[in-house]
């Protein structure tokens, strides 16, 4: 079933945006477009899960990386399937979009060395510029 939402007319847009995720336009503006569904859902879990969250520690003061599990994006994409995921990570792998990593930091940028990892698989969002996707 499809939760209803509410729309809550006496809020300020202000009282809206607490909490918010900052997402970059360029995403918005020029990567959604050239997406399949999939992969823009799978992109919007790794910019929640880490652009969402305060990290005082980190140089952007936004949390850097995140292990999320097949399961928790499963949730988070509204039900993808894991073949779904999986295609629509080692697509945004491939396009330079995300970063996957096992706990140590070593990249995992093929579907093999994620699948034969034994440990957490990490999340990473790729800082882009928009003249980078012309």
């Amino acid at each position: 079933m499809t939760p209803t939402i509410k729309a809550v007319s006496t809020a300020s847009p202000l009282e809206l945006l607490s909490p918010f995720v900052p997402v970059p336009a360029v995403y918005i503006d020029q990567v959604m477009p050239t997406l399949s569904d999939s992969e823009w859902r799978i992109l919007c879990v790794v910019i929640r899960q880490t652009l969402g969250w305060v990290d005082e520690e980190s140089a952007s003061g936004r949390k850097e990386r995140d292990w999320i599990t097949q399961s928790q994006f499963r949730e988070k994409t509204g039900g993808k399937s894991r073949d779904s995921i999986s295609l629509g990570i080692a697509s945004l792998v491939k396009r330079g979009l995300i970063v996957v990593e096992n706990r140590e930091g070593k990249l995992l940028s093929t579907p093999k060395s994620r699948q034969t990892n034994r440990d957490r698989l990490y999340f990473r969002l790729v800082p882009i510029e928009s003249e980078e996707l012309t």
